[in-house]
């Protein structure tokens, strides 16, 4: 099967499908507009870039350098033609997804991801428009959770199916280590206002205030436009050496961050799935997640995780120091999160999944 993927060739998102499909047996080709590092990437997958923003004279954002995406159509057309693909699919609606519509070509697929389909229409008219377009052209759309994919129905009377976006159990597993003298909670994310980290450090302080006797540190991975101002939160409260900014990490790296961790926290304000819990319980974590729809679907509270309202710091530290002053509850939560993910968001299952949608598209096309 060959597959034409429309993606950001950078998305870590991108590399495990991508790199998935092919270990599977597809010929997956992919064209993106960003540069990304070859190294992550399986060497039989050949990977295309029209880098808009290096055509540009001048810096540009958000919605403008979104329609100058249309400067590529026709240098996708061209490898189209060339490639012959079986699939076209698009990754993200609202970029890829759109152009995977301009192009024109059949059998064609888009996922949506998360802010594509939760911000992205709610800008203005032509949004929601462009939204209602690309999802009425598509011949199937996928969505990597049930709540987005609710989302998704609010724009498109079309079919949404639900393929979740799970982790190579394989890779992300619990690694052996002895007794730590240090106490480490952390939080794998972007650094973004919607994933609320402030209310994390702020949740940290109070920790460090009521148990100022142990040995306890805040591990945050991850790079984003709220990095200068989380480090300034954190010299306010006076966190010092207790807090460690650890900034972009490769995927390859993620597994052992996460396994440095007793507790892994996700104080996000809203989220549409949250791959990073998933990881995180594959390598054996006790969480403490809010209760967005995202969460619902994956923490199972009193089960395999702690579920608390978003924007609550308060909460947030109760939570985490149920954690911390149980080491029994500790390894039950931990071992039923490494159950969840085995048995619901193996990525290898979700891998089949994906193929088996494929291959219904391809069938229904030839119809």
């Amino acid at each position: 099967m060959k597959l034409l993927l429309l993606s950001d060739a950078a998305s870590a998102h991108t590399i495990k499908w991508a790199n998935g499909l092919s270990n599977y047996g597809c010929d997956v080709r992919i064209i993106s507009l960003n540069n990304f590092d070859s190294s992550e990437y399986n060497p039989e997958i050949e990977i295309s870039v029209f880098n808009i923003a290096s055509k540009l004279k001048h810096k540009s954002s958000g919605n403008y350098l979104k329609s100058l995406y249309l400067l590529s159509i026709p240098f996708i057309k061209r490898q189209i033609k060339k490639y012959n693909p079986d699939i076209l699919h698009s990754f993200s609606l609202s970029s890829y997804g759109f152009i995977g519509t301009a192009v024109n070509f059949h059998p064609y697929l888009v996922s949506v991801w998360g802010t594509d389909i939760y911000q992205f229409p709610e800008k203005n008219i032509l949004t929601r428009k462009l939204t209602r377009y690309t999802l009425k052209k598509a011949d199937m759309i996928l969505s990597t959770s049930e709540a987005m994919k609710q989302q998704t129905m609010k724009f498109t009377s079309n079919k949404v199916s639900v393929v979740n976006y799970g982790v190579d159990v394989n890779e992300f597993k619990p690694q052996p280590g002895g007794e730590k003298e240090t106490f480490r909670i952390g939080t794998i994310k972007s650094l973004e206002k919607i994933y609320g980290i402030d209310f994390l450090i702020k949740a940290f302080k109070i920790i460090l205030e009521k148990h100022p006797e142990k040995k306890t540190e805040l591990i945050i991975v991850g790079k984003g436009t709220q990095k200068e101002e989380l480090e300034r939160l954190a010299a306010q409260l006076d966190l010092g050496e207790r807090i460690k900014f650890i900034g972009y990490v490769s995927y390859s790296d993620i597994s052992r961050y996460h396994n440095m961790l007793d507790v892994s926290v996700f104080p996000s304000l809203h989220e549409s799935f949250g791959v990073s819990v998933i990881e995180a319980m594959a390598c054996a974590k006790p969480i403490v997640a809010t209760t967005t729809p995202g969460f619902n679907e994956i923490i199972e509270n009193g089960f395999n995780g702690i579920l608390v309202p978003p924007a609550d710091a308060e909460s947030l530290a109760l939570a985490i120091e149920k954690f911390m002053n149980d080491k029994s509850l500790r390894d039950t939560y931990s071992a039923n999160a490494r159950k969840t993910a085995e048995e619901k968001f193996n990525f290898s299952k979700n891998l089949s999944q994906l193929v088996n949608y494929y291959e219904l598209l391809l069938r229904n096309h030839k119809k």
